[in-house]
């Protein structure tokens, strides 16, 4: 049995936040959401939902969610409601290059009397996980279509296409690698111009042994050494239309195609008493092609062909690969950092009452930078407060503060605590120049930062250039 705690969030009021109870380990519960804009319900359609909980200890779970009636179902996880306290919850639509979240919920989590010793609260990414595996799939079946010479099943005639720019190949590097390391091809140009760079293994002088990876000879068909090896294959590059191959029968350079290592790996010789269907590829005279259209048994028919390389259909699986990864790994939406004015809050940084105030905030690097312009008016202060800024790994805060010379003299008072809200530092500042300040914040794991600033008077401003983790 499950059981569903029905809430509303609007995607435009991010206040008063939505809150909920749930007990360690009680999995049998979740949520069912119902969106609005502005008090208009909207309805999921094609969107991925996902749900994003941080939880009290800073870890987070990652999780898949599910579009019912066009209500969006969320199930607790016990990763999720490992630790007591606060779960900051936010939840994600993704529809192409779409990227809605809506404002955070709380869900309280409740100690339970059962023993959850055993539940260790870590970072859970379920969506990940699932499209990792969705990708590993897609590889598999990839592999699966070079095994059986890229055949597909026949699909519907498509309409024909505008006439395309004639395809080119080349050579471009030729590398050696380790003995016994598996070759590789890499395309270093276009899908209409190709350039395909090569990373071969070099043969190894011993006894006798098991047979190695076959070498390859690249090179115009004149260039080819007087006198061949029948182990090697050998490339003929002088048209780059068609890349032909060649193998040493003894006395003479003779078109490959019939050996276990060459063209055959994608395709056969064509045999004239066997019928073959549209997309189908087929080795004849030496050069690789895909029939246009199904052809029954009979006489070679140069008029249904097109002629291709290796190389044109590495590009073509790449390009699809490149889908594939694109579907799985969605690009991630960029995270910007602001200040709030008035009664709303965004992101990293906010002001804690309604000024006159100006500023902007933003993130480089591993700086969080925040940019103030106060008023100066005798006896008025301000405060600025950050959310939780994650400091794990990290030893020093600097704040850096640029104030003119001679001007009046300003007021900070510098407040500095940790991920249980415990005071690490609080420090006042008087300022008629510009200064550094730097904080020792190795001991935590997080922190947050409260600065409040009051002036003499005039018209002059303050402005907090930097704040820095290192």
């Amino acid at each position: 049995m499950k059981l569903y705690y029905p809430i509303t969030v609007d995607l435009y009021n991010l206040y008063p936040l939505k809150k909920m109870d749930a007990q360690q380990g009680n999995i049998g519960r979740g949520t069912l959401v119902t969106l609005t804009a502005a008090g208009q319900v909207m309805e999921p359609d094609n969107e991925t939902v996902t749900l994003w909980a941080r939880k009290p200890d800073g870890k987070v779970s990652y999780l898949p969610c599910q579009v019912t009636g066009g209500k969006i179902k969320a199930d607790f996880t016990n990763q999720m409601l490992a630790v007591p306290g606060a779960v900051q919850v936010e939840l994600q639509m993704i529809d192409g290059e779409d990227n809605i979240t809506t404002p955070i919920f709380t869900v309280t989590v409740h100690p339970s009397n059962i023993d959850s010793s055993a539940v260790e609260s870590q970072n859970e990414f379920t969506v990940l996980q699932t499209a990792v595996e969705n990708m590993n799939t897609a590889l598999q079946e990839v592999d699966e279509l070079k095994k059986t010479g890229l055949k597909g099943d026949p699909g519907e005639p498509g309409k024909d296409g505008a006439p395309g720019a004639a395809a080119t190949i080349e050579v471009g590097t030729v590398e050696a690698s380790e003995p016994g390391a598996d070759p590789q091809v890499t395309n270093s140009g276009t899908a209409n111009a190709a350039i395909l760079n090569f990373v071969l293994p070099r043969g190894q002088a011993g006894p006798p042994g098991a047979d190695g990876k076959e070498q390859v000879f690249f090179g115009a068909y004149a260039d080819f050494p007087a006198e061949g090896n029948s182990d090697m294959l050998y490339v003929d590059t002088s048209n780059t239309a068609v890349l032909l191959m060649y193998r040493w029968n003894g006395s003479a350079y003779v078109p490959s195609g019939g050996g276990s290592a060459d063209l055959d790996v994608v395709a056969q010789e064509f045999d004239d008493t066997k019928a073959y269907t549209k997309g189908e590829y087929v080795i004849y005279s030496g050069g690789l092609y895909c029939f246009a259209s199904d052809k029954a048994a009979g006489e070679w028919d140069s008029t249904i062909v097109t002629p291709t390389t290796v190389g044109v259909e590495l590009n073509a699986l790449n390009a699809k690969m490149e889908t594939v990864w694109n579907k799985v790994f969605p690009p991630v939406p960029e995270e910007k950092y602001f200040i709030r004015s008035g009664a709303l809050q965004f992101g990293k940084w906010s002001w804690s009452d309604k000024s006159d105030a100006t500023g902007s905030a933003y993130q480089s690097g591993a700086a969080y930078c925040l940019s103030v312009a106060v008023p100066g008016t005798a006896g008025r202060s301000i405060t600025f407060s950050s959310s939780k800024i994650d400091t794990d790994g990290l030893d020093t805060l600097k704040i850096v503060f640029s104030a003119a010379l001679g001007r009046p003299e300003y007021n900070v008072n510098v407040t500095i605590k940790d991920q249980d809200n415990k005071t690490l530092k609080t420090e006042s500042i008087s300022l008629t120049a510009s200064a550094t300040k730097t904080y020792d914040i190795s001991s935590a794991t997080g922190i947050t930062v409260a600065l409040t600033v009051s002036m003499a008077g005039g018209t002059n401003v303050l402005k907090i250039s930097n704040i820095v983790l290192v």
